[in-house]
């Protein structure tokens, strides 16, 4: 029969007692075959984890949330849904952007301004389109958003209703980060200016920027403004310029003849009272008095008299979070 051997240590003078719990059961503890140290309940809430070689921790005890086939454990001791965890929040109108909370750490912010509006002839007189609206984006850490930020889509510019009266400038679609990028923390997308009084000008919108929006009756483009490399001396040097003049974020320039609206990659394209001019990724330019469309498109002008301009097409803001 082993036997059990309780051995004091010679250079102690500490007393150790083992004292029972009041119970009337009768208990066995039985002592492992092997040399080892008893643990204390201070022992093993310091742990090594390098000292568990079997065995299975709880979820519980590694995360905050609901662990089950459907999450994962992030850095943050975070269950967090599992699978693709894109956020896109699309916006056509003014409203609120809500930060996701399923693991995303970066934005993306694509903006688009509003199309600027056509004008309105007499029966004597030519006519001028609406520019396109400017494109604007810049990707960020999710932390440089609230959580929650206002969001300002930009209307289109109105096509005139009266004779020989200008059409509209597309509004401006922003939003504010709360931690500032290159020193700005607004960012936005400008509208395209409007065809200009065809009675006394005869000159289209320009396309909008990322700084401001483009000019009415054959004023530059929105800035910044970008040098197309002619030498008109005028305003037909930069992208996006009134004149069917293309752009690449900014929107193309209305038209005042029968030529196409100029047409852009990013932006709006111009109206024309022809042709609008096309987007790959925002919004055709309206033909005749047709409207542009959304993102951007400027507003066509009727070649006819008496006939309201087209209305710039909208804006748009999109946020997608990963």
């Amino acid at each position: 029969m082993s036997q059990v051997k309780i051995q004091g240590n010679a250079s102690g003078t500490g007393i150790f007692t083992i004292a029972s719990p009041n119970s009337n059961n009768n208990q066995t503890l039985t002592l492992p075959d092997s040399t080892g140290t008893i643990a204390t309940s201070t022992d093993l809430s310091n742990l090594n984890a390098s000292n568990l070689t079997s065995g299975t921790v709880a979820t519980a005890r590694l995360a905050s949330g609901t662990a089950d086939s459907t999450t994962f454990l992030r850095g943050d001791q975070t269950w967090a849904a599992a699978g693709s965890t894109s956020n896109v929040q699309q916006f056509d109108s003014s409203g609120t952007w809500t930060k996701p909370t399923a693991g995303q750490t970066m934005a993306r912010i694509q903006l688009w301004g509003g199309g600027g509006g056509g004008s309105r002839i007499s029966s004597t007189n030519g006519t001028t389109a609406g520019g396109g609206g400017g494109y604007n984006e810049v990707t960020v850490p999710l932390s440089y958003l609230s959580s929650s930020v206002s969001i300002t889509v930009g209307t289109g510019g109105a096509g005139a209703t009266s004779n020989n009266a200008n059409g509209g400038v597309g509004g401006t679609s922003s939003l504010t980060l709360s931690t500032a990028v290159n020193g700005r923390t607004t960012i936005a997308a400008y509208g395209g200016g409007g065809g200009g009084n065809a009675n006394t000008t005869w000159q289209p919108g320009a396309g909008g920027g990322q700084l401001s929006a483009g000019g009415t009756a054959g004023q530059p483009p929105g800035s910044p403004l970008i040098y197309t490399g002619t030498t008109s001396g005028d305003a037909t040097e930069y992208l996006g310029a009134a004149g069917s003049f293309g752009g690449i974020w900014h929107g193309g320039g209305g038209s005042a003849s029968t030529a196409p609206g100029g047409s852009s990659v990013f932006g709006g394209g111009g109206g024309s009272y022809s042709t609008g001019g096309t987007s790959l990724w925002g919004g055709n330019g309206g033909a005749g008095s047709g409207a542009g469309t959304a993102p951007g498109g400027g507003g066509g002008s009727s070649s006819a008299g008496n006939t309201n301009g087209g209305s710039g097409g909208a804006g748009r803001v999109i946020i997608t979070c990963w």
